[in-house]
This record gives C-alpha cells, structure tokens and sequence, in this order.
C-alpha cells in the first residue's frame, strides 16, 4: 500500500479536514493528548532515571489511536502491545542491506527476502488487519453524519462515495491501510523527536534552563499546557523547530512521495 500507485490528496484532505474539526472541538484532541500525557507523569518514579529510547513510545501511540478509534488503551493492555510490536516491527531502523533497498527499489522484487521487505510487508499486513478488526467494532455504535474520531469520518465519506475510481469506494477497503499509515507517520515522527530534544536538553542545560522557564511564566506548575499557549511560547517552539531542523527525521523515515 505504500508503493502503491494511487492519488493521495483526497486521503490527505479527509484527514487534514477532520484533524481541524476534531481541534476545533476543543475538548476532543487537546483533553485526549493531555490524558495521555497526564498518564505518562504518573508513570514516572521520582530519582529512578529511564531509558529515553522508546520512552515515549505508548504515550504517543495512544494519543494517535485515539483520534483513530475514539478510544485508549490502559497501561499493560496486551492489545496496546501488539500494537507497539508491529509499528515497531514496521519503523525499525533499517541495517545496510534494507537502506539499499530503500534507494533502489528494484532490488526489492529481486531479492523480497534478502533485502527483508518480505518480513516488512508482513508486519504492515498485520497492523491493517488489526486496524480493520478495531474499526469493525467500532462500527457497532456508530452514528451515521455524527463522526466521533478519525474511523468513523472515514466510513461516512465511504457511504457517500460512488466512483470506483475513488480510494474512498467501500469495495476498495482502503480504511485499514490510511488509518494504520496514519499510526505509522505519526508515532515514529513524534517519539523520535521528542526523544531528540530531550537529548539536546540534557547536553545544553542553558538552553534547558530557559525552557523552564518560560514554560512556568507562561504555564505555571498548576496545569498542563494547553494549544492557545503557543503564541506566547515562541523559545518553545524555536527549540522545537531547530530540532527537527538539525536532526530532519522526516528524510530518513518512511518511503515518501511528493503530493
């Protein structure tokens, strides 16, 4: 599904759409993110430091399963880890052999195997498999026109569809692979950089030092940050913005392909 042939921009605008609504809700995105990000804190054992790797890996991947499927999964859920398993399984660091496939396609038909896009595919199948088997439940109590999260705007604008043509066409099934494309992009981007700057942090205390406290001028310690804080956190998002600049994750990631 990945390097497949087919137009993209009216997958993009569904979900770029349906993203601005749920935001404009207010309480939908922002209550989710902070729940999760709540749950985190909590999890967190004062003076016992933690492996960065990966720290943030449940934490966003159930803030993004959220805006999917309208629902979290509590911690220890064996579910969540499945979940984790196969993302993980799918956005594993590539050793030689796999970055050669990546910048030369052709050996991947060649040597399926070899160049491990065998076991790639797999483990992408089985994450749609597991998308497409929450979002069937899902289904059951859903109401027609009133989309709760990401799955349920989806299957509406399936019913409205009619053009074969269309990646929105219900016998083309594609809602488990756009919703699992969407777990895929979203987990690997945010954990790794929020892991990033937590690095970056760690080797300049200054500029940590800074950080804290514009985010207590502008935040305080009574509540967590909340979206319309952004205009006045501009040494926040400066740091943010020069991390993805220095570390340009998105390159290195995923197969990409322009709109």
């Amino acid at each position: 599904f990945v390097y497949a042939n087919y137009d993209k921009s009216e997958q993009t605008f569904l979900i770029i759409k349906n993203l601005k609504t749920f935001s404009e809700n207010g309480q939908y995105l922002e209550a989710r993110l902070n729940e999760e990000i709540s749950s985190f804190f909590d999890a967190l054992i004062p003076g016992k430091p933690i492996p960065i790797r990966n720290a943030f890996l449940h934490t966003v991947l159930n803030s993004i399963w959220g805006i999917v499927m309208g629902y979290t999964f509590k911690q220890g859920d064996p579910q969540m880890k499945i979940l984790c398993d196969l993302v993980q399984r799918i956005t594993a660091i590539p050793g030689m052999v796999e970055s050669i496939r990546m910048f030369n396609p052709w050996l991947s038909k060649l040597l399926p195997n070899f160049t491990g896009v065998t076991s790639w595919v797999k483990a992408y199948r089985s994450l749609c498999h597991f998308v497409e088997g929450k979002a069937n439940v899902r289904k059951e109590t859903r109401v027609k026109g009133e989309p709760r999260n990401m799955t349920d705007a989806f299957i509406d604008r399936e019913e409205e569809t009619s053009d074969p043509t269309s990646t929105f066409f219900p016998a083309n099934n594609f809602l488990p692979y756009s919703m699992a494309e969407m777990l895929v992009a979203a987990l690997d981007t945010a954990s790794t950089t929020l892991e990033w700057v937590i690095l970056y942090l760690a080797k300049y205390p200054d500029i940590q030092t800074k950080l804290r406290e514009e985010i207590l001028e502008v935040v305080s310690k009574t509540r967590l940050p909340a979206v319309s804080d952004r205009p006045n956190m501009p040494y926040t998002e400066a740091l943010i913005n020069e991390v993805l600049r220095i570390t340009g994750l998105i390159r290195f990631l995923c197969p990409i392909t322009p709109m």
